[in-house]
């Protein structure tokens, strides 16, 4: 049976240190973004809710926000299920 591959998430630093459980295989390494933090448990903290919707709001582009209704967080209700607008 083939030996199943090692999965293993942490900061450069606990990976250097089980550098003996690598020795001799080959291994591939993804550098992630400085928004996950370090648990000190070997893997990385998700990112918050305020950084998940950052990089959502920053994947969308300048020309989408323009099509937005102007009064959209005052008739929000309105927008989403048609209720009626507010004065």
């Amino acid at each position: 049976m083939a030996e199943q591959p090692l999965a293993f998430e942490g900061t450069w630093e606990e990976a250097a240190a089980r550098a003996s459980e690598f020795a001799g295989r080959r291994v591939r390494v993804t550098v992630l973004p400085r928004t996950r933090r370090p648990t000190g448990q070997g893997s990385l903290a998700e990112p918050t809710t305020e950084e998940q919707i950052d990089a959502i709001v920053r994947d969308v582009p300048e020309e989408a926000w323009q099509l937005l209704p102007s009064d959209l967080s005052h008739h929000l209700d309105h927008y989403l299920y048609g209720t009626t607008k507010l004065a």
